[in-house]
């Protein structure tokens, strides 16, 4: 189990979810809540694919951490949204 989440401080995973946070915020922007996350995770899967056929291979940790970072996007869209209708 430690060296499942020791993978996640990888600065590849890092990436992984920052990226993915980013492209589900700015495509919260224009689309739904699911549009947002099939259009996120499909780009994550996208990258994946390529690497599985032309970089260094699939990586399911890669997804997780792209997982991850859609999730806290939602996360934070809905934290935004009730801080928000507060006021």
């Amino acid at each position: 189990m430690v060296a499942f989440f020791s993978r996640f401080r990888e600065e590849d995973k890092i990436k992984h979810l920052t990226w993915s946070f980013w492209i589900t915020v700015f495509a919260l922007l224009f689309l739904s809540d699911v549009n947002s996350l099939l259009f996120a995770f499909s780009i994550g899967l996208s990258k994946e694919i390529w690497d599985h056929y032309y970089g260094s291979g699939f990586c399911l940790y890669d997804m997780t951490a792209n997982c991850f970072g859609i999730l806290l996007a939602l996360v934070f869209d809905c934290i935004l949204i009730f801080g928000v209708s507060l006021l």
